[in-house]
């Protein structure tokens, strides 16, 4: 009876009437009925394509604008439904052998709009199957491949667990793989370069690195050329992307040819690039708390361990920049009312000090942009992590002398002002600051020279040139009474303090 069916609605000389199958979406007022009427179509569909024995050429027609229709009304569960038969009709496709390009491209036109709308949201699974069955169509690189890979490898989506199993079961395909090696130059990314940063991409936005999927991946880019130069024990650590990051960095410093260094450098910008705009929809809509957690953590070990490879002086657009507009200096943080969310000021106090130290690294260039996105940085973010249990801000000042002095020198320039007798409304925050680095501190030489070198003068001027009644005058005191009091006060300081 399906054959007939079939023989009825496709006469050898007509194509099917699919728009008389859309037309009940437009004619009807009553959606459940068309949605009805829609499922007994796709009924009838699945059964003309497992009864019949071979399709014709003109299979492509068994589709048309009724898709995006039907999607955009149906349940969830009627979406699968749907996704399923193209599934089943892709893959009896797929076994004919004639040139598929017509159908690939007829099925991605009326389906894309529908996977790029889930593919940021929480699409169904069947979304990848069906996607990369329609790449497996492929017998050159055609514009439909090109798409469907670009849109899940090198796409701002925010459903990762989408992007993770398109990629899995993309590096299992061995003939489309090898399709895809052979990009026409200039045309796309080279392969390597997409699964790489999808890599990245995957393991930064996934709490769970042990993700058998993800696991997977990894294994196969620990075996890539580059990557396997690196460090080929990734699968076995603990988080592979922070071991990549950790022994990336290593290899670059340990490198004595400047031509190894420039060339470590290039590859490694080009995998990071892009990476502000996969993290600015979790920033912005902050939905999971473990993930921009993540986020904030492994974005700041890089800039950390790597800033050079996130930045380059004069240069415009670089990653960096991408990325402190994102997660620290968007343009509302420069709005008097801007007050991010408790999670956002908690994770920022965590993990400050790694933006702090990469800004210092670079700040040896001189760079006007560092030193005013380290001011920045401070006098927006410091009135609310200095008083965390988590700042993380004293390890600037304690672990190393240029993020010490890039650090306080910024404190002093954004908050405590010369000869002033009206100090900053945050005033009181940035001297309760140093006086915790110098009382936690006292036996350290190295941080009280530090702190006497670039906030002694300031500190004297507030007690100097503040109203008597102001509490920033008996905080200053406290800041001295500190350094003075403190066991490594000898001789030195003392000649530093006299010199002032």
């Amino acid at each position: 009876s399906c054959q007939q069916t079939y023989r009825q609605m496709c006469p050898p000389d007509q194509p099917p009437h699919t728009s008389l199958v859309t037309s009940a979406l437009d004619n009807t007022t009553n959606i459940q009925e068309a949605v009805a009427l829609f499922r007994t179509y796709l009924d009838g569909l699945k059964d003309i394509i497992e009864c019949s024995p071979c399709l014709r050429m003109d299979y492509n027609i068994l589709i048309g604008n009724w898709i995006p229709k039907y999607l955009t009304e149906c349940s969830q569960n009627d979406a699968n439904r749907l996704l399923d038969t193209l599934q089943v009709l892709t893959s009896r496709v797929q076994k004919q052998p004639l040139e598929h390009t017509k159908f690939q491209s007829s099925v991605w036109q009326y389906l894309s709009p529908y996977v790029k709308l889930k593919i940021s949201e929480e699409g169904p699974l069947q979304l990848v199957d069906v996607s990369l069955s329609l790449c497996q169509l492929s017998y050159t690189h055609s514009d439909t491949l090109k798409d469907i890979i670009q849109l899940f490898l090198n796409n701002n989506s925010t459903n990762i667990g989408l992007v993770r199993r398109f990629l899995w079961l993309l590096i299992q395909q061995n003939d489309l793989m090898a399709l895809l090696e052979n990009v026409p130059s200039g045309s796309a990314e080279p392969l390597t370069v997409l699964i790489v940063k999808g890599w990245i991409r995957c393991s930064l936005l996934s709490v769970d690195s042990k993700n058998s999927e993800l696991s997977r991946i990894t294994n196969y880019v620990a075996y890539l050329p580059f990557i396997a130069d690196i460090c080929m024990d990734l699968p076995s650590s603990n988080d592979p992307l922070v071991h990549f990051i950790v022994t990336t960095s290593n290899k670059f410093k340990a490198a004595k040819d400047i031509m190894e260094r420039g060339s470590l450098r290039q590859r490694m910008s080009r995998y990071l690039t892009g990476m502000d705009k996969w993290v600015e929809p979790f920033i912005k809509q902050g939905k999971s708390p473990e993930i921009v957690a993540r986020i904030y953590h492994i974005v700041g070990l890089i800039v950390s361990l790597m800033p050079s490879f996130v930045y380059v002086k004069s240069r415009p657009n670089t990653v960096l920049k991408g990325l402190l507009d994102v997660m620290f200096l968007p343009l509302s943080a420069y709005k008097p009312d801007f007050e991010p969310s408790s999670h956002i000021k908690a994770v920022i106090a965590a993990n400050i000090h790694l933006y702090i130290k990469g800004l210092a690294d670079l700040g040896m260039m001189h760079d006007a942009y560092i030193d005013r996105c380290t001011e920045d940085l401070v006098r927006i973010y410091l009135p609310w992590v200095s008083g965390s249990s988590r700042c993380s801000l004293h390890e600037c000042v304690e672990r190393e002398d240029r993020s010490a002095r890039l650090l306080l020198t910024a404190i002093c320039s954004a908050f405590i002002k010369r000869k002033v007798s009206s100090p900053h409304p945050h005033c009181s925050q940035a001297l309760r600051f140093l006086c915790l680095i110098a009382k936690r501190n006292s036996k350290e030489h190295r941080v009280m020279s530090q702190l006497v070198d670039t906030c002694f003068e300031h500190v004297c001027d507030v007690i100097m040139f503040c109203d008597d009644f102001h509490p920033c005058k008996n905080i200053a005191k406290e800041v001295l009474v500190s350094i003075f009091e403190s066991s490594s006060f000898g001789d030195e300081v003392s000649e530093k303090i006299i010199e002032k």
